[in-house]
């Protein structure tokens, strides 16, 4: 049977949490820490235009 100790991690090493500190966590960091708000995401390229008046007639042409 297996009897669980209380500091079942003492034989572990102690994480290296600082590999996680990237340069772009490190920026993100220090944006919270200034209370700044977060930029807005661009979604200009999700964005699908409406088809013209020709297009939007024909399905033929929207199956293309």
């Amino acid at each position: 049977t297996f009897r669980s100790t209380k500091n079942y991690l003492k034989n572990l090493p102690v994480p290296d949490y600082d590999a996680f500190l990237t340069p772009c966590m490190i920026k993100e960091m220090e944006r919270m820490k200034k209370k700044e708000e977060m930029p807005k995401l661009d979604m200009s390229r999700c964005e699908l235009p409406p088809p013209s008046a020709v297009k939007g007639v024909d399905r033929k042409l929207w199956a293309k």
